[in-house]
């Protein structure tokens, strides 16, 4: 309901700047705790029993991942920020987005990185889709074509255990591949509509105590927004999920292409790229009190209503 909310009430560059005005003062929160308050704003050994995450930022956030991926998405948004104002408030915006890159880095989250280098170069695209618009559906089509044969061709044989030595990461995604093996396999069981919303992970269930002894460790989901989805609604619901966001998908594309002198509507498109990447490795569907679902439903929404009434082009 807030995102509906944001998308339906707020055109597509107020909504930008609300954005852009929080995601500023969020940065700057994130790394004052850090900085001075390290003992809340700074992950300790106890998390892991390598001590792998200990140093790493989390800022305001329970973990070091979701400082990673709200930084990625507040940079994103600043980024915007920056090339649609001109007014004073450009300054903090600039100062907002390096201040989200620096706890970027230090979050030390690899995922979070290679996803906002995906969004830059999704706004690459869409610039050059922009200038030649007789080009840009050839495009589009191109990239979701071949791009998927492509990583079929390279995620062969040792290239995924080399990739991830390369980024100094566990090639079992610090656990994730055995988590999604015990989750899918309980799927079938409840295949058409799941086990509820929030239901399966429940600590005392006789299965979610056999994931917790195989994996070491206890689980509260299961940092996927595929599986998440498939838990909590089955089948059904991630084909509701599947259709939503081809809808957006489209929306959004016809967005660009109908405003090609405007780089603002590039931001709907781009953010729903983020959410993609961002439910490979973890879970934001539906989740509650989460940000990143409620703007993927304000974008979506604030797409459909740039189209029906298209903004007018401003410098400032």
């Amino acid at each position: 309901m807030f995102g509906l909310y944001l998308g339906s009430v707020f055109p597509l560059r107020d909504l930008i700047r609300l954005l852009a005005n929080a995601a500023s003062l969020m940065a700057i929160v994130h790394v004052l705790v850090s900085l001075l308050l390290p003992s809340v704003g700074v992950m300790d050994a106890s998390w892991e029993a390598t001590g792998v995450y200990a140093g790493a930022w989390r800022g305001l956030t329970p973990h070091k991942n979701m400082l990673g991926a709200y930084s990625s998405m507040h940079a994103l948004v600043l980024l915007f920020a920056i090339l649609t104002f001109k007014d004073r408030m450009r300054w903090l915006y600039i100062a907002g987005f390096f201040l989200s890159m620096l706890s970027l880095y230090e979050a030390r989250s690899t995922t979070a990185i290679l996803i906002l280098f995906m969004c830059v170069f999704i706004i690459l695209v869409m610039k050059i889709c922009q200038i030649f618009p007789n080009l840009a559906w050839t495009s589009i089509l191109i990239c979701l074509v071949f791009l998927p044969l492509i990583c079929l061709s390279v995620f062969t044989d040792n290239f995924l255990a080399d990739l991830f030595a390369m980024l100094d990461k566990n090639p079992q995604m610090s656990g994730r591949f055995p988590l999604w093996d015990l989750a899918i396999s309980r799927v079938n069981e409840r295949f058409w509509l799941g086990y509820g919303h929030e239901v399966f992970w429940d600590p005392d269930d006789l299965y979610v105590r056999y994931i917790a002894e195989k994996l070491r460790y206890s689980p509260h989901y299961s940092h996927n927004g595929a599986i998440e989805t498939l838990l909590n609604g089955g089948f059904l619901l991630l084909l509701l999920l599947f259709f939503s966001y081809l809808a957006s998908i489209y929306k959004s594309v016809r967005l660009v292409i109908k405003n090609p002198d405007k780089t603002i509507v590039i931001l709907p498109l781009c953010f729903l790229v983020l959410f993609l990447l961002a439910n490979l490795t973890e879970s934001h569907v539906l989740a509650r009190n989460n940000l990143i679902w409620a703007l993927f439903v304000a974008m979506s929404f604030a797409a459909l209503l740039e189209l029906k009434n298209p903004m007018p082009c401003k410098r400032s």
